[in-house]
């Protein structure tokens, strides 16, 4: 699991969590909080590709699931990680 900090935050873990809705199986990165109580920071990242990798940081680009009054939709999102 790779490690980032947050802009004003404490240190990040990213986590990856399989779920299966229905028949479809989809893969998600989290960034959780790594304090004792975990939190999520952001909105889970489906389908997490790993892009670039360097020393200290990777970066993660997946598709974020946002909910509107119409139904739900995908936008494509990057995570820049680096580690503290």
């Amino acid at each position: 699991a790779a490690c980032a900090r947050l802009r004003g935050g404490g240190l990040q873990r990213c986590r990856k969590h399989t779920e299966k809705r229905g028949d479809a199986i989809y893969t998600q990165a989290l960034l959780v909080s790594a304090g004792a109580l975990a939190q999520y920071q952001l909105p889970a990242l489906y389908e997490p590709v790993l892009v670039t990798i360097a020393p200290m940081a990777i970066q993660l680009r997946g598709f974020e699931r946002i909910k509107e009054p119409e139904g739900f939709y995908s936008v494509v999102q990057e995570w820049h990680c680096i580690a503290p």
